[in-house]
């Protein structure tokens, strides 16, 4: 009776490691899928990345190519590439489509504050707050970057959201470059209605769609706004920098922004 329990205690015993032992490899198996997935997302990342720095790179060289139709669309409007076999959406914006902040007249901030929420007060109120940060600095590098807005009263994250693609700090310039600024900011100037801006983009549609559009300005000190976004394998990366042209024919571009 005696060695028939101890047999019995013995195969329990033995069950329970044998239980214990399976435990440990579910665990480790899981593990070891755990780790590959994380590998595999790595992996994917770091492709996704590297694929939009190509974009993004090759789009650049694109600009200084000055034959007729080789630079592509600089208005915002997207297009897609193809590197290593994955699709690649690229948009290029020149900044001197968009309103800079450094040098924009206060009626067309107002403007463009008013268009993007704000009540007319409220946006008359902002633009003079900007127009004195520019009197107590110097006027070219008062603002040095979009984000700068977010600091100022009255700004909140919404609506840095709807100004920030429309602003720059990059153009220099007091007026906006109508040829390939996009709706959103065509509508922002004085003396223009939806009516206008869709005849102007229509124009600039069919001037593209004939191969005549207009020669991008490559001039030293012009700046383009080059964003590329990569989905692969439910991993999305974009990337977007802003690119500035030196006229130097040794050094021709540098970039001002990379994120």
């Amino acid at each position: 009776m005696r060695a028939r329990s101890q047999r019995g205690f013995a195969l329990l015993a033995v069950l329970w490691v044998v239980a214990l032992l399976a435990i440990i490899a579910i665990a480790m198996s899981a593990a070891m899928v755990a780790t590959s997935r994380i590998d595999r997302t790595a992996w994917t990342l770091a492709r996704t990345e590297t694929i939009a720095d190509a974009a993004v790179n090759r789009t650049v060289l694109a600009l200084l190519d000055t034959r007729p139709g080789a630079q592509g669309r600089v208005d915002g409007v997207e297009r897609d590439v193809t590197f290593d076999g994955v699709k690649t959406r690229v948009w290029v914006q020149d900044e001197a489509g968009k309103i800079d902040l450094n040098t924009a007249d206060k009626t067309v901030l107002a403007s463009l504050f008013a268009r993007s929420g704000l009540g007319q007060s409220q946006a008359d109120a902002l633009a003079d707050d900007i127009a004195k940060v520019r009197d107590g600095r110097a006027p070219a590098v008062a603002f040095r970057t979009v984000d700068e807005l977010r600091s100022r009263p009255g700004v909140s994250a919404r609506l840095f959201a709807r100004i920030a693609p429309l602003a720059t700090v990059y153009s220099h310039n007091a007026g906006v470059d109508q040829s390939v600024a996009p709706r959103a900011v065509l509508l922002v100037l004085p003396d223009m209605d939806a009516a206008k801006a869709d005849l102007l983009l229509s124009q600039r549609n069919d001037a593209y769609a004939k191969g005549t559009p207009q020669a991008v300005d490559i001039g030293a000190g012009r700046a383009f706004m080059i964003s590329a976004e990569v989905d692969l394998e439910n991993v999305r990366f974009v990337r977007q920098a802003v690119v500035q042209m030196t006229g130097d024919k040794d050094k021709p571009f540098w970039f001002v922004s990379w994120q």
